[in-house]
């Protein structure tokens, strides 16, 4: 009954209610400069193939100083660096890569609660080929409390897109919309992913960690 009750209000809330949050949509994010100087972060040479992203800042704390945002790939690997005002390294992580043209081509800054806050990220899994095609997309989060950037943990969560071509051509794709609403009223947002009757939820446990489950 209470799994019931929650789609119900999920399905209100989604059809009424729209989110204004910041966001940052790449088109692109490499220019195809390698090897090239960002805004004082150093440029490591030992690798055989590297390319760095603009350094993206955003004020991620309200603190008037604006943290750097950088993505690079390097060796066949994806990775996210998070920079301080300084420029001095606070975090990186190594996004799980399943295909070709695997990449992150969106951002959400959202706030979770009253001190906490989240980056959502929009990671492309990739494109896999052999017999069936399949492309896969999927949210991560990073959150932070009190405006703390320390001790970060990157979550690997729910999908927000599927697309699949079998050998025999029959062609399916599904794609998730996100929205960060309170659906147990415990003043602690969730993030929802939700494609028709099938919905994805990330709930906060404390400590940078979040879990998700099917509904």
């Amino acid at each position: 009954m209470a799994k019931r009750a929650i789609i119900l209000f999920l399905t209100l809330f989604l059809w009424t209610h729209s989110w204004a949050q910041d966001e940052l949509v790449f088109r692109s994010l490499f220019t195809g400069e390698v090897l090239k100087e960002n805004e004082g972060v150093k440029v490591e040479l030992k690798h055989q193939y590297l390319a760095r992203s603009p350094l993206y800042l955003v004020d991620l704390n309200g603190n008037d100083r604006r943290e750097g945002l950088n993505f690079i790939y390097k060796d066949g690997t994806y990775w996210f660096e998070l920079y301080d005002f300084k420029r001095e390294k606070l975090f990186e992580y190594k996004f799980q890569s399943l295909g070709a043209k695997a990449q992150v081509h969106r951002i959400r800054l959202v706030e979770i609660s009253k001190n906490i806050k989240a980056l959502v990220f929009y990671f492309f899994e990739g494109v896999t080929s052999y017999v069936e095609s399949t492309a896969t997309g999927r949210l991560y989060i990073l959150s932070f409390e009190n405006g703390e950037l320390k001790d970060l943990k990157m979550n690997r969560g729910a999908p927000y897109w599927y697309e699949k071509k079998d050998h025999l051509g029959r062609y399916q794709r599904r794609r998730y919309e996100m929205n960060v609403v309170d659906i147990d009223e415990d003043n602690v947002k969730e993030v929802i992913t939700s494609s028709g009757k099938i919905n994805h939820i990330m709930r906060y446990v404390g400590k940078g960690v979040w879990k998700y489950s099917n509904l």
